[in-house]
């Protein structure tokens, strides 16, 4: 059987316009709405987060006097104000069937304190006190080394 060239270009076409017709030419992702809200606290700060599912991220800007942020996402659904609780530098996630991650911007030299059960934390740039409890999350930090102190302290152990 032969086709010509421009029978070929023809249906081509004609499939790329009918899979864009159904929204089958490109991946569909999940686009859960984030919530945003400027925190009260600037200059040096201290911040307690309690996220028991999701991710924590708390990222230090370059200057003590930036202002302090808050954006949480999810890929479950979208997140509601009412999920979110923050009293003053308090931050508390309510716990949900689906995960909420949030992301936490502290100016330079801030104070954070982490609270998670099976999340991620993330700590990065110039912290003065970076204190972070987690029962099986993984901790990443990304801290100047230059007078850094660590201590770490296990209250369990049990291998996988």
């Amino acid at each position: 059987m032969f086709c010509s060239t421009a029978v070929i270009r023809q249906y081509k076409s004609c499939c790329l316009i009918i899979a864009l017709a159904f929204g089958l030419a490109t991946p569909r992702t999940s686009q859960a709405q984030a919530y945003e809200k400027e925190l009260s606290a600037s200059g040096k700060a201290s911040f307690t987060i309690k996220n028991r599912t999701g991710r924590v991220s708390v990222i230090a800007s370059d200057n003590e006097k930036d202002a302090s942020s808050l954006k949480a996402t999810s890929t479950g659904r979208s997140v509601e104000p009412s999920d979110i609780t923050v009293s003053g530098n308090e931050i508390v996630v309510r716990e949900r069937p689906y995960r909420i991650d949030l992301t936490v911007r502290v100016p330079k030299r801030s104070r954070v304190k982490v609270e998670s059960e099976t999340g991620m934390v993330d700590v990065i740039g110039d912290l003065e006190i970076a204190d972070v409890i987690t029962n099986t999350g993984t901790i990443h930090a990304d801290v100047p080394t230059d007078a850094l102190k660590l201590k770490f302290e296990w209250a369990s152990s049990r291998p996988r």
